[in-house]
């Protein structure tokens, strides 16, 4: 399960002593979006237009797309937050994976040290394509917990994602689970040819992941994004 730390010690706990039981069923959960939503209220945006761009999205795929393909660092807050210690793109910094400097220059951006690396995410049908025996183990994937070797195809397409040791740790979304980034993720291969986008968690170094609009706001102004697609609105500064 997602929280492979403290935080899922006592529910993997739980689990097992009630495994124990008789009668007792496993049911695999398609989601650990658990948390807080953020909202953005009509009056936050007159009170914060002084300060910030705030539009109205269009069209999410296509919106993100293009904020992407002019280089954009993406801070996406979309729902509610996930449960765990990573982000599966509720709260999440998204980019394209064709620079494998990133590892230095947006580490610095995050106060992270430059090895700390970035992992894909991408759709359940191009993972079948990229990610070497991943079969079996699709499911733990949709959560970001296990790693891959990948294919040659995928070292060239997305060099920014692959580990020295030519794995990936990737986020494998399926159309059922997250229909939004789903979609996303199938029309920027169809414009860009390219098979998975960056996936981090949204926060500083040391800091927790973002659980307020405050948080989303500082992280903006902070310079650790270049914008934020919070729900239905792109919000840059002037």
């Amino acid at each position: 399960q997602p929280a492979m730390g403290d935080m899922g010690i006592p529910l993997g706990s739980l689990l097992y002593e009630l495994s124990k039981e008789k009668g007792f069923q496993k049911k695999y959960q398609n989601t650990m979006s658990l948390g807080n939503t953020i909202q953005l209220e009509e009056h936050e945006i007159i009170s914060l237009s002084e300060q910030f761009n705030i539009c109205k999205i269009t069209n999410f795929s296509n919106d993100v797309i293009e904020l992407i393909k002019n280089d954009k660092i993406v801070g996406l807050v979309q729902g509610r937050a996930e449960y765990g210690p990573r982000a599966l793109c509720n709260r999440s910094i998204i980019y394209h994976c064709k620079d494998k400097t990133i590892n230095t220059w947006l580490n610095e951006r995050l106060n992270r040290t430059e090895f700390m690396p970035f992992a894909p995410v991408t759709t359940l049908e191009m993972a079948e394509k990229v990610f070497i025996n991943s079969e079996k183990s699709q499911m733990a994937a949709d959560f970001m917990t296990v790693t891959y070797r990948v294919t040659e195809d995928f070292k060239n397409n997305c060099p920014a994602a692959v580990h020295v040791d030519g794995t990936a740790r990737p986020q494998i979304v399926r159309k059922e689970n997250n229909i939004q980034m789903h979609e996303l993720l199938t029309n920027y291969f169809k414009d860009t040819g390219g098979y998975a986008l960056l996936n981090t968690s949204l926060n500083n170094h040391e800091e927790p992941i973002i659980d307020s609009l405050d948080d989303a706001l500082t992280t903006l102004t902070s310079g650790n994004v270049d914008v934020l697609v919070l729900n239905d609105y792109i919000i840059s500064l002037k």
